[in-house]
């Protein structure tokens, strides 16, 4: 009954959406819509983040179902830590950035790292969600990726004001 109520709700937001103003690109008229896909991530008109965070979630799952054998493996768990970070987390965090990291997102990521890091450190699901026992902390890894991004933003505000000719290689 829950997804039908959901795709009920979903197809009135978007004649909503059809019914209002529409924009011209020159004499061309653009089509309004409720939802789309632009460099990979997904885009509401009503700036919920949260279908691009479980779209991510759901890639990072298949991913990590597509490496099962290196999770089954006996190598180190150092090195199936890091390939998990570079070939899983990568998946999950794409577009982080943009995301409002609300107690939604917060538990629909950390819920996902935690069920993908039982199945490579053979602990429980409780045990990986827990701040203080997980093996890996998503959360703070992607604030780290936000900060550095900003870092990287601000920098460039610096340069542009400043004049400063850029290095072009």
């Amino acid at each position: 009954a829950r997804p039908a109520q959901n795709r009920v709700h979903k197809d009135k937001l978007e004649k909503r959406q059809d019914a209002k103003a529409h924009v011209y690109w020159g004499e061309k008229e653009v089509q309004n819509c409720w939802q789309f896909l632009y460099l990979g991530s997904i885009f509401q008109a009503d700036g919920d983040h949260m279908p691009d965070v479980l779209r991510r979630v759901a890639m990072a799952r298949t991913r990590t179902g597509k490496l099962h054998r290196i999770w089954k493996s006996d190598l180190p768990i150092k090195l199936k830590l890091r390939l998990y970070i570079s070939a899983v987390c990568s998946i999950l965090s794409y577009g982080s950035e943009a995301w409002l990291l609300d107690d939604r997102a917060c538990k629909a990521i950390n819920g996902a790292n935690a069920a993908i890091l039982s199945h490579i450190t053979g602990n429980t699901i409780r045990h990986e969600a827990t701040k203080d026992t997980t093996t890996f902390r998503i959360l703070r890894w992607i604030g780290a990726r936000r900060l550095q991004w900003l870092g990287h933003i601000l920098r460039l505000e610096k340069v542009k004001k400043a004049g400063v000719p850029r290095k072009t290689d």
